[in-house]
């Protein structure tokens, strides 16, 4: 019931990410992407492991199931080409599978058409009339913008989530959906209200909003100065601009520093127009709800399977992108969270391949995760991460037993 107010913080905050990324972009780029280009197998291990350790926080308090999904993802993530031997695992002599399963079909089915069977499922056209029509009293009456005393009390969660998105964005093969469920799960963690996040936290929306945008400044910190992609769109930029005769790179900033200004200069100048345009339309495309729950479902099946397709343009996507709704279905019906199944399948590869690498690069001496600095507070945070519930747990059942004392 308050569509607009989602939609102004999504805009709003999505806005501070992104300004507060290319801010960064355009003061810090060299030393951003001289401290990534330190890392190696063991920090990238490391990263992708402290990257899982978030199936805690997205469990929504069924850590058990989350885990047990948390690591069928991560074994989903072993199908295909092995990372060093290039060896068919898990293919079933299936060609489409050599290259992996795809997080992005599989994301669509779980969270699009799941979703949708699960609305299907459990529909009460009693409870939907109901609820249709209070939306649209809701809708009418919604505000868009948020009050000051919920704009003082984001200010700290979503700064945090912006340095955490852009760090996030400068190391490669990361990106916004890594950055947005790290932010999230730390978000939680540190929140005042724990229990509102998965149930429309005005928070957890704010800090990944803010997340998921301050990607971009560091992923084209990489890409820039490194000529190395930090995600898929920065991919498409570097042969973009090798088609017109530029090198991405420290040349970038030498012989093409002209070009180069004026590209983080449209950042910001993209950045106030989605700002402005997002809040002028908010009103009007939260009234989008108002529409029919079967004209949606329709709507959100036809874009999930075209979607699905032009991937890749391969209809095998589609096949997967089935197969996760169906699993994203049964999920929802048995309350098993589906975030940690992502993370698996997301982190999983990158996890496996660079802790193999650093095993080799070691001749086998586990200490070298231990020895490398960043490689160390990874670790450390890894640890953290996945000992806060207890840790919060006994700082809670101590301050009960305080009060009753009291």
């Amino acid at each position: 019931g308050k569509g607009g107010l989602a939609l102004g913080i999504n805009v709003i905050y999505s806005f501070i990410g992104g300004v507060f990324s290319t801010l960064c972009l355009i003061l810090f780029s060299t030393p951003i992407a001289n401290f990534t280009v330190t890392f190696n197998a063991p920090e990238y291990c490391m990263l992708a492991l402290f990257g899982l350790s978030m199936m805690i926080a997205v469990s929504t308090g069924n850590v058990l199931k989350g885990t047990i999904l948390g690591v069928a993802g991560i074994l989903l993530s072993c199908v295909g080409l092995d990372p060093l031997l290039a060896v068919p695992r898990f293919t079933f002599g299936s060609v489409d599978l050599l290259a992996g399963i795809s997080f992005i079909p599989v994301m669509i089915g779980m969270f699009g058409i799941g979703e949708v069977l699960y609305q299907m499922y459990s529909r009460n056209r009693a409870e939907e009339a109901a609820e249709m029509k209070a939306r649209k009293v809701n809708l009418a009456l919604g505000r868009v913008l948020p009050s000051f005393k919920e704009f003082k009390e984001l200010t700290i969660p979503t700064l945090i989530g912006a340095v955490e998105g852009t760090v996030i964005g400068a190391i490669p093969a990361a990106g916004g959906d890594i950055a947005s469920i790290i932010s999230w799960g730390n978000a939680k963690k540190m929140s005042k209200h724990p229990e509102e996040y998965g149930k429309g936290s005005i928070e957890g929306l704010a800090v990944s909003s803010t997340a998921n945008n301050a990607v971009i400044g560091g992923a084209m910190t990489t890409m820039m100065t490194l000529g190395i992609p930090g995600d898929s769109v920065t991919a498409i930029l570097i042969g973009s601009l090798t088609m017109y005769g530029m090198q991405p790179g420290l040349k970038m900033f030498t012989e093409n520093a002209d070009f180069t200004a004026k590209i983080m200069l449209l950042m910001l100048l993209a950045n106030v127009v989605f700002l402005i345009f997002g809040l002028v339309t908010a009103k009007a495309s939260a009234k989008v709800l108002n529409v029919s729950q079967p004209t949606v479902w329709t709507a959100v099946c036809l874009l999930c399977v075209v979607g699905s397709y032009a991937l890749n343009n391969n209809f095998f996507d589609v096949i997967v992108m089935f197969a996760a709704a169906l699993l994203g279905f049964v999920c929802k019906v048995y309350d098993f969270p589906t975030g940690p199944f992502v993370l698996g399948l997301l982190l999983g590869n990158m996890m496996e391949a660079n802790f193999r690498r650093a095993l080799v690069m070691s001749h086998g001496n586990l200490m070298t995760f231990v020895q490398r600095p960043v490689s160390c507070v990874l670790l450390i945070a890894t640890i953290l991460a996945f000992s806060w519930p207890v840790i919060k747990n006994i700082i809670d059942a101590r301050k009960g037993s305080a009060r009753k004392a009291g």
